[in-house]
C-alpha cells in the first residue's frame, strides 16, 4: 500500500464570517423603511405652509413659540387631539391625558408637549413613523401622514 508523500491538500473555507440570509433581509428592510420615510418626508414638505417650521426630529410644527422649555417629564397633559391626514379627512377627534415621557406609539406627541404650555394650540404635521408607524390604530391606516390638531388644557 502506497501512502502519499507530501503537503497536505488545503481546505475548502468554511464561510463562518459570512452574513447569514436573515442579516441581510435585514439590511434589505432597512433600505425598504428609510426609502419609505424619505418619500414621507417629501410628501409632507409639500403641505407645508410657511407657518410651518421643519424640527430637528422630522416633523412640522406651526404655532409653537420661542420659549423652549414647557412640560417637564411625567407631568399630566389634558389634550384635545384632532387628527386628519393629510388630505384634510377627520379620523380621530379625542380628549385624552397623556404623560410626558410616556406617550406611547405617537413619537411625535413628547418633543411637542415639551415646548407647550396650557393654552397653547399647534398643529403638526407627522410622518407616518412618528405617528401611527406601520401598523396605524383602530381608525388610522398603517404608512399614513397626518396633520394633529392639539391643544393643551
Amino acid at each position: 500500500m502506497l501512502m502519499a508523500c507530501g503537503k497536505t491538500q488545503p481546505q475548502r473555507p468554511t464561510f463562518k464570517n459570512r452574513p447569514q440570509a436573515a442579516d441581510s433581509t435585514v439590511v434589505a428592510l432597512v433600505e425598504v423603511n428609510q426609502r419609505m420615510a424619505a418619500d414621507a418626508d417629501s410628501r409632507l414638505a409639500r403641505y407645508a405652509t410657511e407657518d410651518y417650521a421643519l424640527q430637528e426630529e422630522g416633523y412640522w410644527v406651526s404655532g409653537l413659540h420661542d420659549i423652549e422649555t414647557g412640560f417637564s417629564d411625567s407631568t399630566q397633559v389634558c389634550v384635545r387631539m384632532q387628527v386628519y391626514d393629510t388630505e384634510g379627512n377627520l379620523y380621530e377627534d379625542r380628549h385624552e391625558t397623556f404623560c410626558v415621557g410616556k406617550t406611547g406609539d405617537m413619537r411625535v406627541l413628547d418633543p411637542v408637549l415639551r415646548q407647550l404650555h396650557r393654552g397653547d394650540s399647534v398643529s403638526i404635521l407627522a410622518p407616518w413613523y412618528m405617528a401611527y408607524g406601520s401598523l396605524g390604530s383602530q381608525v388610522v391606516p398603517p404608512y399614513t401622514n397626518v396633520r394633529i390638531e392639539l391643544r393643551v388644557f
